[in-house]
């Protein structure tokens, strides 16, 4: 009988760019963020969300970023093996500096609670379509840092990045 080889189809982050598309969608819904506001750089232009800072056209941005991930099987079915994929998303939350310097730190700890909340209200992240996400948290945040562009007298935003653990389990398909 002839020997039947199997190899996996994965290494294209096909699932993670779905996911993203959908913590952008949800984070479109915090007050003080919308359309204009959230950019997923995995799905939109990359450079979208620092032109938007740079020309001002949003007071407070939001940009997702592809984090690491790690992978491993789990088990098999029909379909083949299953895979549990745990991914991060870097959420770097940008706000321009208010006139009260008190007024910014606010709003950015405002805008921040919000994404903790709505990723709290969603721990599956409503499913996207060709996926399985088994669960979603904000595990931690990094400090907040003051930005000044090259040449400015003074800082310009205040940023914090949140760190989004997700989970998804996938059926891999296998070629024979």
């Amino acid at each position: 009988q002839p020997e039947r080889r199997c190899e996996p189809i994965e290494a294209r982050p096909v699932s993670y760019a779905n996911g993203e598309a959908n913590i952008k969608s949800l984070l479109e819904s915090v007050t003080g963020l919308g359309a204009s506001s959230v950019v997923s750089t995995a799905n939109d232009d990359p450079k979208g969300a620092y032109q938007a800072l740079r020309n001002g056209v949003n007071r407070d941005v939001v940009a997702l970023v592809m984090g690491g991930f790690d992978r491993q099987r789990v088990g098999m079915d029909s379909a083949g093996p299953l895979t549990l994929t745990n991914w991060e998303t870097q959420i770097e939350i940008y706000t321009l500096n208010r006139e009260n310097v008190g007024d910014t730190y606010k709003q950015l700890g405002t805008i921040r609670q919000g994404v903790i909340d709505q990723i709290d209200a969603y721990p599956k992240l409503n499913n996207p379509t060709g996926t399985t996400v088994r669960m979603a948290l904000v595990d931690s945040a990094g400090e907040v840092v003051t930005m000044t562009p090259v040449g400015a007298a003074n800082p310009t935003h205040l940023t914090q990045t949140l760190s989004l653990l997700w989970q998804e389990q996938t059926t891999v398909a296998v070629t024979a």
